[in-house]
């Protein structure tokens, strides 16, 4: 009995201190309330593990803990994942295992048709969806950090590169604890959408039925 309640009493105040750390090292999300002439969108592809009775190839990376994030400017969507995943790097290294990806819409679109996905319109001033799209742009010509499981990944990579066009600058452990995963940083932008005094525009695909979404 005595070990039963000191594991529970460890358990509620680890959680309790993993609470009070994250709300400690919250980011806000900058958001354009005046003056927004341009909007940008986000593009949160949701995690999944194939139904078995389909012949998918198999299951994605993360299953359905994974997911993927991209950020569509203008005509292109751009998006940041491992180059070769027979060499994946769980700590960052110096010789860097990623990529920027720098896809048409168009052809985006057309290869993203069976996903589900829950996307989001973000307005934006002119001047810093100019600062994010020359950030991307420069990112996929020559990537500045590594993909890695204890470092920058799809979700904290986006919210980076949106956070320092807007001039903020965060420590590295700020913007992982705010974007761990994508459903984290999905979940926090469909409470903006839901906020009336926020304008995010919100449309959801549903997604094949040969996988089951998370």
């Amino acid at each position: 009995m005595y070990k039963n309640n000191k594991f529970i009493v460890v358990s509620v105040t680890a959680v309790m201190f993993g609470l009070l750390l994250q709300k400690m090292l919250r980011v806000d999300f900058p958001i354009c309330k005046n003056e927004c002439d341009e909007t940008y969108t986000v593009h949160f592809i949701h995690g999944s593990k194939v139904n078995p009775q389909c012949t998918l190839s198999g299951d994605r990376l993360g299953g359905t803990f994974g997911g993927h994030v991209e950020i569509e400017i203008d005509s292109f969507v751009y998006g940041f994942q491992f180059d070769d995943i027979t060499n994946y790097h769980f700590i960052p290294q110096e010789n860097f295992n990623c990529k920027f990806s720098r896809t048409p819409l168009c052809k985006w679109l057309d290869e993203n048709n069976q996903e589900r996905m829950s996307s989001f319109v973000i307005p934006a001033k002119s001047t810093i969806l100019t600062n994010l799209r020359n950030r991307y742009e420069s990112q996929f010509l020559n990537p500045k950090y590594d993909y890695a499981v204890l470092g920058y990944r799809c979700t904290s990579s986006f919210l980076k590169e949106m956070l320092e066009a807007h001039g903020a600058d965060y420590c590295d452990l700020r913007i992982f604890m705010n974007a761990l995963y994508p459903r984290q940083l999905r979940s926090r932008l469909l409470r903006l959408h839901n906020n009336e005094n926020v304008s995010i525009g919100y449309y959801f695909q549903k997604g094949d039925t040969c996988r089951e979404w998370e």
